[in-house]
């Protein structure tokens, strides 16, 4: 997972903080379910936020 890391801090501006130990690598999604590299699902509570703001 360091290489995961280590391309966020790459693309991602250096003020931005870091708000997790392990990145989560999302390789899928469909509906509101997310699943990462090692097949785990989760929820995704992201997805309303931009639904939200646009209306």
């Amino acid at each position: 997972m360091g290489e995961l890391l280590n391309r966020h801090r790459g693309v991602m501006p250096s003020w931005m903080p870091i708000y997790y130990d392990q990145p989560i690598e999302i390789v899928t999604g469909k509906g509101s379910r997310v699943t990462d590299g090692n097949g785990k699902s989760y929820l995704d509570f992201f997805a309303g936020v931009l639904i939200n703001s646009l209306g």
